[in-house]
């Protein structure tokens, strides 16, 4: 449609009170708005669910608790609810720059028969203080998409009907579940690299 794409933030959280209203304030804050925020709570032990009831009023925002079952789980269960025809994918901890949202319609609009789009990122500490970017390097990642690493989750949007079609994260796995799924992702449908630094990725020892 002319009017763009609506987006459908969906976030996976468990146990980030001290980081997800800065996480929500990052997507309120977005020249080009959401249609819709949804936090999905998993099994967090803190109080996530009250930082959350904070903004409630300011958006439409989502708020649904599972038991713990990972972040791939949780991923697909805020998809399943989403209404927006694309999910913008943020971890609860990681901080979006104000013009990321809008910097992904306008490639959208650009390249109509791209599924996923990802885009650069700054490293943060737990501070909120730049971080040495780590020399991580994957191989896979070179090959699949062009780029040292692989897309981490919160710079990633895609249409949600391609999310349907491929059935999404795989629960089993509980960590490198986004690898698993971007690699399969970009194997079968085109995805595009945008070089913007778009948002913050937030390192620290859990």
């Amino acid at each position: 449609s002319s009017e763009g794409p609506k987006f459908s933030v969906v976030i996976p959280a468990y146990n980030c009170e001290r980081f997800i209203g800065k996480t929500i304030e990052s997507v309120l804050a977005q020249t080009y708005g959401a249609a819709e925020i949804i936090v999905v709570d998993d099994g967090s032990s803190d109080n996530t669910a009250t930082v959350v009831e904070q903004y409630s009023k300011q958006i439409l925002i989502g708020y649904v608790r599972q038991q713990n079952q990972g972040p791939s789980a949780a991923r697909n269960h805020g998809v399943s609810l989403a209404r927006g025809d694309w999910i913008a994918f943020l971890d609860a901890d990681d901080v979006w720059y104000a013009n990321k949202l809008q910097t992904h319609r306008d490639y959208i609009i650009k390249n109509p028969d791209v599924v996923l789009f990802w885009c650069g990122m700054d490293n943060i500490d737990e501070r909120g203080h730049a971080r040495r970017d780590s020399k991580g390097r994957d191989p896979l990642a070179q090959i699949i998409f062009d780029r040292p690493v692989c897309p981490p989750p919160s710079s990633v949007v895609m249409r949600k009907n391609i999310f349907e079609q491929t059935t999404g994260f795989n629960p089993v796995l509980r960590c490198y579940e986004d690898v698993e799924y971007f690699f399969r992702l970009a194997n079968a449908f085109p995805v595009m690299y945008m070089p913007e630094k778009l948002f913050a990725y937030r390192k620290y020892e859990k």
